[in-house]
């Protein structure tokens, strides 16, 4: 993937990552290769309880 982004030879102003399996590894091996990198914080369980149709 660093190898693609570079490739595309645009200006990148940031690159958001999903959580996943990888993404820690991913995003370290992508900040240390100079992009700017995100990966937001995941939240386990219901932020507005439970909700009934």
């Amino acid at each position: 993937m660093i190898a693609w982004f570079a490739s595309l030879g645009l200006p990148l102003a940031r690159i958001g990552l999903e959580a996943g399996p990888l993404s820690q590894w991913l995003f370290a091996a992508m900040q240390q290769a100079g992009q700017a990198v995100e990966l937001p914080e995941t939240r386990q369980g219901d932020s507005g309880g439970s909700r009934s149709a």
